[in-house]
């Protein structure tokens, strides 16, 4: 075996921690750590898996002293993509509908000669958002596929966490671009303005669990050779 306490020291420090913040995180004494690391005592395998577990590597990486792999975080080209492609394309879309609603709505029942002009400019807003709706789904889809690209080059993929974090954020951009603006809407409910914002997030979804199970087929093939 391969000296575990010196990997385990070097897996500490590249955390920056202390042993005693080790040792609360294995819940054991600063003492068995400092044995475990100055090769008095060898850890069991559970506490070397324990120890994978807390660093995020795996267990070779205790065990064999490999260099671990650093988490890759998304590029920052890549979150202006995805964030903006999101923030710019909802917040136009709102706004054309939002003029739409405000100044060129038009009551149901019988249309006369003289709300022609109004249904014809509300039409055409309503289709210039829908135009703008369907790029932005276009748009989305593009920087999606610039993640699978990019991410299937890492050596090691995203954490759930990180996904979850980023498609929080992504609600939270489409949000803001348009709520507001639903909410000075006196005729249409709040639903109709995060209906772009729902099938954005929901492609995203979607495409993360593809992300996953193309890298996990990946993984897999490696393991098999």
């Amino acid at each position: 075996m391969h000296n575990i306490g010196e990997n385990i020291k070097v897996l500490r420090l590249s955390r920056g921690w202390t042993q005693q913040q080790l040792a609360e995180q294995l819940h054991m004494t600063r003492q068995a750590v400092s044995h475990y690391e100055s090769g008095r005592t060898q850890p069991d395998i559970d506490t070397c898996r324990r120890v994978a577990e807390i660093f995020e590597v795996e267990l070779d990486v205790v065990l064999d002293g490999q260099t671990p792999t650093e988490q890759p975080k998304l590029p920052r080209w890549l979150v202006w993509l995805v964030f903006g492609s999101m923030g710019l394309f909802t917040l136009a879309h709102s706004v054309l509908f939002w003029v739409a609603n405000k100044f060129y709505f038009v009551p149901n029942g019988k249309v006369t000669a003289e709300m022609k002009p109004v249904l014809q400019q509300r039409f055409a807003l309503t289709g210039a958002a829908q135009r703008v709706e369907s790029l932005g789904y276009i748009a989305f889809l593009a920087v999606l596929l610039a993640w699978l690209i990019w991410e299937l080059q890492q050596p090691k993929g995203l954490t759930w966490k990180q996904r979850l974090i980023t498609g929080v954020q992504l609600l939270l951009v489409g949000a803001l671009a348009s709520l507001p603006w639903a909410w000075l809407d006196p005729h249409l409910a709040a639903i109709n303005y995060f209906f772009v914002v729902q099938h954005n997030f929901v492609r995203y979804c979607i495409a993360m669990v593809i992300i996953w199970f193309v890298r996990f087929l990946l993984k897999r093939k490696e393991t098999c050779r």
